[in-house]
């Protein structure tokens, strides 16, 4: 699994210092909470930038001189994600990804290639907290000076919604159907009673939608060998690839077995084989019976391949609630007598293990910590709980104020 380290950058100052050399691993399912500003989307967007860049040096997009050259690094592929002001000279970064590492220190990237490395390539989705935006106006493609990560999302979700085959999709929140009239680009919502415009829906809605169509639409065609996001490659990655496979098919020198692994790998870090999805506040503008919905729903489409990952961050104590039951119902699985009663509470989609899953707390003061377990199970100290017990305190204290008992 990769893992990081962040050290003064932006509102995160020591990092996790559970760890001799700060560095915290991102498993296939991570969970990243706190407060406002207090550094969970820039975990996420480090993490999504770092493993771009791995792809990317891979893919033969540009040659590791060239990265490292005018402080390509910042200036360039971190702005992608709005993140390049977050430096100070004190920033120290690291990233232990499958076939690269990166240091970043004293102003200057440095990277090693990992030798033998065993890489499968990934479709990395990152998921804005705005997305709710490009739902609520018409024609968001027409914008300008979006983030950049909006308009990729954008393009992600017009391609779902062109590759829906049924005449309708039942969204996992509120009995509600989502319709999309390719001929004339409007998409409709749906139910028994009434039929509007995704403009004119509720938030929660603007907000799941192309949460989950590009969720199901990236984790349905991952696995499928004729689809455009797994095989489109650019014309160059394809002349690449055809000179380097000939190279090792010339080669005389190599042993049969040899030549095989060689052809294997350099397929592999050609075709997108994992979904890594990464995914800010999933919880947003939802019912605390919604949030558990459009989790379960997260966690399944993960499961559809046992390489894809999962990376979200949040505000919502109720998000860590019902990833337990999701660990709980996967360690149930071996055991229980009644699967079809597990799956009625978790779907059997959703069921997970404790060893794939960590949780992440940020402080206001620049620190990360993960969050312990009991047995395997996320522990219910944590800084969104804390919260409800301050109120329930605050409440207590009002109540000695009164006067009138």
């Amino acid at each position: 699994m990769p893992s990081i380290k962040i050290i003064d950058f932006g509102p995160i100052k020591a990092g996790y210092t559970q760890s001799v050399d700060g560095f915290f691993d991102i498993p296939r399912v991570t969970l990243l909470c706190g407060t406002q500003g207090s550094g969970k989307s820039s975990v996420a967007k480090l993490v999504s930038v770092f493993s771009w860049l791995e792809k990317a040096l891979l893919r033969g997009d540009f040659s590791e001189k060239e990265l490292k050259q005018y402080n390509r690094f910042v200036n360039k592929y971190c702005s992608y994600q709005n993140i390049q002001n977050y430096f100070s000279a004190s920033t120290r970064l690291g990233y232990r990804g499958s076939a690269y590492e990166f240091e970043y220190k004293d102003k200057r990237l440095s990277l090693r290639k990992i030798p033998e490395a065993r890489y499968t390539r990934p479709k990395i989705m990152y998921i804005p907290a705005e997305r709710n935006f490009m739902s609520a106006v018409a024609d968001p493609e027409k914008l300008k000076n979006l983030p950049s990560t909006l308009y990729t999302l954008l393009a992600e979700f017009e391609q779902a919604k062109r590759s829906l085959q049924q005449k309708e999709t039942k969204l996992p929140i509120g009995g509600v159907s989502f319709v999309y009239d390719k001929q004339n680009k409007i998409s409709w919502l749906q139910t028994n009673d009434y039929k509007i415009r995704l403009q004119e829906a509720s938030s929660g809605f603007q907000s799941v939608l192309p949460l989950f169509l590009v969720t199901q639409y990236l984790s349905d065609t991952i696995g499928q060998p004729d689809n455009p996001s797994r095989r489109t490659i650019s014309l160059e990655e394809s002349r690449k690839l055809a000179i380097d496979l000939e190279k090792i098919l010339k080669d005389q020198k190599l042993a049969p077995e040899v030549r095989e692994t060689l052809v294997a790998r350099l397929i592999a870090a050609s075709v997108n084989s994992r979904f890594v999805n990464i995914v800010e506040e999933p919880e947003q503008n939802l019912h605390p019976a919604s949030q558990r919905s459009i989790l379960f729903d997260l966690l399944t489409n993960m499961n559809k391949n046992q390489d894809n990952s999962l990376l979200m961050t949040t505000h919502s104590p109720y998000m860590i609630s019902w990833l337990t039951l999701a660990i709980k119902a996967g360690e149930l699985a071996a055991t229980v007598t009644r699967p079809e009663e597990l799956a009625r509470i978790v779907p059997r989609g959703a069921w997970i293990s404790s060893q794939e899953v960590a949780i992440y707390q940020l402080s206001d003061k620049g620190q990360i910590e993960r969050l312990g377990n009991y047995k395997g199970l996320p522990l219910d100290e944590n800084m969104l709980n804390a919260e409800i017990e301050a109120g329930n305190d605050l409440f207590t204290e009002l109540l000695e104020l009164d006067d009138s008992k």
